[in-house]
């Protein structure tokens, strides 16, 4: 929650001087008493208008929102725009947000004290003994005024954008990273279950190579045999027809006429001695 604005180029822009601080600072005592009327009678037309619920009607509330505002006029009047101040802005913006105060109900309260601030030195400003330029210090005083409340106006505003900004970014960011965490597990699941198919595939694939080896195998056990098979039936082919031929032949012999008997052989008997 940090302004990007340059206060001291800012208090440039807006003509606020030493002299401007001089003279904010000579009548301090007076511009907080008419501050502090000013912003009194804020709170009570304010309530009218911000309904039963806003956290304004309660009293503690309003005296929380007061305590801060009195005390950022203080170091607002001292002119230095440093650390303080802007510690002091930060201080009023977390003030506002616990309190819901809506940023229309800032600047309504803005022109309502600055206006009664501006009336109070037009009319109740002490005179000085033979002070012969009083109108002039009237209108000094006025005009400082009004370049301070209109600068501390303008900071605050942006302190408000930069902070709106920032926590619209956050909630984008959250939302992104609520998505992107959603979305992962998604993803991861699907990944997952890819994964799980993927092996499911591989073991699918696994085993249809080892029943198409198998087949393979087998095929080629069937042809084997079957070769075997049709060996047997050749030699079985050959054998059958050996035997018939065999048998052919046995059988045209037996048919044939008798073949001449061959003559027996006369031994000779050996002489008697």
């Amino acid at each position: 929650m940090v302004s990007k604005i340059n206060l001291a180029e800012l208090c440039r822009f807006y003509e606020i001087d030493q002299d401007s601080i001089a003279i904010l600072n000579a009548h301090k005592s007076f511009l907080f008493q008419e501050f502090v009327a000013a912003v009194d009678a804020f709170y009570i037309h304010f309530r009218a208008f911000a309904g039963t619920s806003s956290p304004y009607q309660d009293d503690e509330n309003l005296a929380y929102s007061r305590e801060h505002n009195l005390r950022h006029w203080q170091i607002m009047m001292e002119g230095r725009f440093d650390a303080e101040y802007k510690k002091s802005v930060e201080a009023i913006h977390r003030m506002r947000g616990r309190l819901s105060f809506d940023p229309r109900w800032a600047t309504s309260g803005y022109n309502f004290v600055i206006s009664r601030v501006i009336e109070g030195i037009a009319l109740r400003l002490p005179a000085r003994r033979f002070e012969f330029s009083a109108k002039q210090r009237r209108a000094k005083l006025q005009c400082a005024y009004m370049r301070l409340a209109m600068l501390d106006m303008a900071y605050v505003v942006d302190v408000y954008m930069d902070a709106t900004l920032g926590e619209r970014q956050r909630t984008l960011s959250h939302l992104a990273q609520a998505f992107e965490t959603a979305v992962g597990g998604i993803t991861g699941g699907v990944a997952a279950a890819a994964e799980r198919l993927r092996n499911t595939a591989d073991a699918l694939t696994h085993s249809a190579e080892s029943t198409n080896i198998q087949s393979m195998a087998a095929a080629t056990a069937s042809k084997e045999a079957a070769a075997n098979v049709q060996a047997v039936a050749v030699a079985t082919e050959h054998l059958s027809h050996a035997i018939g031929e065999i048998s052919a032949r046995f059988t045209n012999r037996i048919r044939s006429p008798a073949a001449p008997r061959a003559r027996p052989i006369a031994l000779k008997r050996p002489c008697a001695a």
